[in-house]
């Protein structure tokens, strides 16, 4: 065997450990294809860089949230989860929850991090390259959060710190720094409480192409079936339009609250165009 042949195979044994190495999937919690019972909370993206799933079940275990994602290799996979306990103290963290991975629910219970971070879930193995089943079983229904779910053939802990992450982030699922697409209106409202659906409103009236950007599922802010502040009291100068936001103040959990709440954005979607984040 001649030096060169040696030093091309010593190359070449190289870069497929390498390649090997290299294999690894991000999953952000808030892509999965069916939530079930968690709901998407975007609101602190400021503060821990991305939205994530809640199990918010106000004391019921709420349904699986579910997805299937692709692998390029089969193998032996490191998984961390980021999450965090939310009420650490003496006692058992309020949001566990576990995660299964291709129909096999691994042992490690999430959710008891202090504070965002990543959770080792330990390895599984991964028999296939076609689409795996991912699922997150709530435990408690006392509002388990996960934001993302990171694969690996290496055991090397995602970063920790927010500007290291957010770098990190677009790296793993190579995000580019621009929309895709772009689009012109002659009015854009930031926020989606009541002053940001009336001055939608009026404005569309006027004839104006309005786009409403919010960070919630649902319009209303305060006033919306999913923090339930009414907003009975004095009009003023423009009860047409108020008239139009105006919500009843419903015992908590009250089903009227949540028909109203539909009736209010169906309106909305009606008048303007609406996009909500």
């Amino acid at each position: 065997m001649t030096h060169s042949y040696k030093i091309l195979l010593a190359l070449g044994l190289f870069f497929c450990i390498a390649t090997v190495k290299s294999q690894n999937l991000l999953v952000e919690a808030e892509s999965f294809e069916n939530p079930g019972g968690w709901v998407v909370d975007p609101q602190f993206v400021e503060q821990m860089g991305s939205p994530y799933l809640m199990a918010h079940g106000m004391g019921e275990i709420v349904k699986n949230a579910t997805t299937k994602v692709s692998f390029d290799k089969p193998g032996q996979y490191h998984i961390w989860v980021r999450t965090m306990n939310w009420a650490p103290g003496d006692w058992e963290a309020p949001g566990r929850f576990k995660l299964k991975v291709a129909n096999e629910v691994l042992e490690k219970t999430l959710g008891q991090r202090s504070g965002w971070g990543w959770e080792y879930v330990g390895l599984a193995k991964i028999d296939k390259a076609k689409k795996v089943p991912l699922e997150l079983i709530d435990l408690t229904g006392f509002n388990g959060r996960c934001d993302a779910i990171y694969f690996s053939t290496t055991k090397e802990e995602p970063p920790a710190s927010p500007k290291k992450l957010a770098e990190w982030r677009k790296t793993v699922k190579s995000e580019t720094n621009g929309p895709e697409d772009t689009k012109t209106y002659d009015l854009v409202v930031v926020g989606g409480g009541i002053a940001g659906c009336a001055a939608s409103i009026a404005a569309a009236e006027q004839g104006l192409k309005v786009a409403l950007i919010h960070d919630r599922p649902l319009l209303g802010g305060n006033a919306s079936s999913e923090i339930r502040v009414h907003t009975e009291g004095i009009y003023g100068n423009f009860e047409r339009i108020l008239k139009m936001l105006d919500t009843d103040h419903y015992p908590n959990g009250h089903v009227d609250a949540e028909i109203d709440q539909e009736k209010g954005i169906t309106m909305l979607r009606v008048m303007i165009i609406s996009i909500c984040f």
